[in-house]
């Protein structure tokens, strides 16, 4: 095919703590937190729990597909796209890579949205994302981590960190608040854990 892109004494890697906050990071997104509420308005239990199944086969045979492609092709480090270019052409490596970056940046805008909708709830001045502050809010927030993020992989990556973990913590406070209000007792979860998996 064409020349492949190698690692060079200037490509910088990430840990494995950064590398697996980012795929967490992008299976739970800010949906997680908005999209049960939404489903639950309009369908049923049965049609939520079968969107939950084919979402969760669906992420299961992307990262298998990602999985084998990096077996597969282990001298592509450039990114998603590459593989499109490197499979299909300049073309189709262009267009993915066009889609992949207007999807980050509808995905960014998306986040900042919902986190002043659900701060609005709680400061009502703020007016949501479309009160004045809230504007002001959005585009700080927005600029601020263009900012962080062109300062390098590691600035990124802990700002990926905390925001995974921001995610992560009320989950698992949540399961943990919910096992003492249902007389669930903590170590009962890891039972009900092995009988479903």
């Amino acid at each position: 095919m064409e020349q492949q892109q190698t690692p060079d004494k200037h490509t910088k890697e990430m840990s494995l703590l950064g590398l697996s906050m980012i795929v967490i990071g992008s299976m739970l997104g800010g949906g997680v937190f908005n999209l049960p509420s939404s489903i639950s308005q309009s369908a049923g239990v049965i049609a939520s729990l079968l969107a939950w199944l084919i979402t969760g086969v669906g992420v299961f045979f992307i990262a298998k597909v990602f999985q084998t492609l990096s077996r597969e092709e282990p001298e592509i480090i450039g990114g998603i796209y590459y593989y499109a270019k490197d499979g299909f052409g300049d073309y189709v490596g262009f267009n993915s890579a066009w889609g992949y970056w207007l999807s980050n940046i509808i995905g960014n805008v998306s986040f900042v949205i919902l986190f002043l909708d659900a701060l609005s709830k709680f400061i009502p001045s703020i007016g949501g994302s479309g009160g004045q502050i809230g504007l002001f809010l959005g585009t700080f927030m927005i600029w601020s981590v263009i900012f962080l993020v062109a300062r390098g992989i590691r600035t990124a990556s802990i700002l990926n960190t905390i925001a995974t973990s921001a995610k992560v913590v009320p989950i698992l406070l949540a399961i943990f608040f919910y096992s003492f209000i249902s007389n669930i007792k903590p170590f009962q979860w890891m039972f009900l854990l092995k009988i479903c998996c």
